[in-house]
């Protein structure tokens, strides 16, 4: 499914954590963002990296 993609994008949580999600997401040049608990866990210093989204709940 990952390879029949137009564009692919991942979102980036906590429960990436204990993963080695970094290297699937340098090899599919795909666009990523993460969540609150998963900041960190990918250099935001790529390409396609958008940011960090979906706050906590009651967060500003």
């Amino acid at each position: 499914m990952l390879c029949d993609a137009r564009q692919s994008l991942f979102i980036l949580g906590g429960g990436a954590i204990k993963t080695d999600i970094t290297e699937l997401v340098r090899r599919s040049g795909a666009a990523f963002f993460t969540t609150f608990c998963g900041r960190g866990l990918i250099e935001g210093n790529r390409a396609k990296y958008m940011g960090s989204a979906l706050a906590r709940p009651g967060s500003p």
